[in-house]
């Protein structure tokens, strides 16, 4: 009897987890293409995720010569001044916002707007507006003169004053 009882709940037992087995089974069944559906979309934010950290990568340039020029006070630009060597280290940071020319006195950029990159057969133009450690405004340009062996500059625009460098990866 005590055999017969143990076999009966051992019975039972079976029973339930079969039927809960069974119920999961279905269940899961039923969940299966939500979890299809999650999966995907993880697999897509992950995707654009790492599209996006590449995009704010930091970017360094080296610096070979400098050159200036200032606006008179009739409006117009006077001629640029000669090339001077400097030997310098540009930081272009898009995770922090921004560009740091490593000169004597560190000139330090926040990056307040991402302009369009302009592009055509003969140079590739990258804007950007930003805002200097002093507070004044001023645009930096990186150029690349496709037809002259794709040389680089990178220019620093204020209202009143220019700087350009001649830079390299």
């Amino acid at each position: 009897m005590h055999s017969r009882a143990t076999e009966q709940k051992k019975g039972e037992n079976w029973v339930q987890k079969t039927n809960f087995f069974c119920k999961w089974k279905s269940l899961n069944h039923f969940i299966k293409p939500y979890k299809m559906k999650s999966l995907r979309l993880l697999i897509m934010l992950a995707f654009f995720g790492l599209s996006f950290h590449v995009h704010s990568q930091t970017i360094l340039f080296k610096t070979s010569a400098v050159s200036v020029t200032e606006k008179s006070p009739n409006g117009t630009w006077n001629n640029w001044s000669d090339f001077v060597d400097a030997q310098l280290l540009i930081t272009i940071d898009g995770k922090k916002n921004r560009i740091v020319v490593n000169s004597p006195d560190i000139q330090v950029f926040s990056i307040k707007a991402y302009g369009e990159v302009i592009e055509n057969d003969n140079e590739k133009i990258v804007p950007f507006e930003c805002i200097d450690n002093n507070g004044s405004k001023c645009n930096i340009l990186i150029f690349t003169h496709k037809k002259e062996n794709n040389r680089m500059q990178f220019y620093i625009n204020y209202s009143e004053v220019k700087f350009v460098y001649n830079i390299y990866n």
